[in-house]
């Protein structure tokens, strides 16, 4: 499962909670931006982007009931770059699935 890998590449423990804050696309759909935030059990909190480029393919799916604001991150499959395998992403309020050359994790600049 790769949230254990997100937890290990930002440091934080596990079974913190992450949530999604936005999608932005930019070039054309190329690149997909998913801005996020975690809290650890301590409280702690921070802020990363969870990068996409070089998309082509992109399926979207919007579960209705969902009444919040900022979904929490369900399931996160990196499946395999280069386009061979899609990437899999699913929360309480959407699922998406996406075709990708490679992903980056990146964190704001401090203020």
């Amino acid at each position: 499962m790769d949230l254990d890998r997100l937890a290990e590449l930002l440091a934080i423990p596990p079974e913190s909670t992450v949530v999604v804050l936005g999608l932005d696309v930019s070039d054309w759909g190329r690149v997909l931006r998913l801005p996020c935030r975690y809290t650890t059990p301590s409280g702690q909190t921070g802020a990363f982007d969870l990068v996409f480029d070089d998309c082509r393919e992109m399926r979207w799916r919007l579960y209705t009931h969902y009444q919040g604001e900022t979904p929490a991150l369900v399931d996160l499959t990196l499946g395999t770059d280069a386009h061979r395998k899609p990437a899999t992403i699913l929360t309480d309020a959407f699922g998406l699935s996406l075709l990708y050359g490679a992903y980056r994790v990146t964190r704001p600049p401090e203020a």
